[in-house]
């Protein structure tokens, strides 16, 4: 589960508060470092896509510091937003027209 205490399924990571037992992905704090990994990898990233679910409970929060860690790092970002299987494939028709050197899913 990614981000349990965002979506309201969890009081703290450290004191849950209820009777759960499980793991995140701590997606939020480490996607600047999964950028700048990617930067480190593929010499010459510029671009990068962004494959999401716009329907996650915690899409724009993770959207808006996806973006502001690629601009730090001077990637740009190309969202493909997809909602159900039948959109994957445009997804990476648009991600490949934008030239992309590497996308990340959410």
């Amino acid at each position: 589960m990614s981000e349990p205490v965002a979506i309201g399924l969890v009081d703290s990571l450290s004191r849950p508060g209820r009777n759960f037992t499980g793991l995140t992905t701590i997606n939020r704090e480490l996607m600047s470092k999964r950028l700048e990994l990617l930067k480190e990898m593929i010499l010459g990233l510029t671009r990068v896509g962004h494959l999401a679910n716009p329907g996650y409970a915690v899409h724009q929060t993770q959207l808006a510091e996806t973006e502001a860690a690629a601009r730090g790092l001077g990637l740009t970002l190309h969202l493909a937003e997809v909602r159900a299987p039948s959109e994957f494939e445009g997804a990476f028709v648009r991600m490949a027209a934008a030239h992309v050197g590497a996308f990340i899913v959410q």
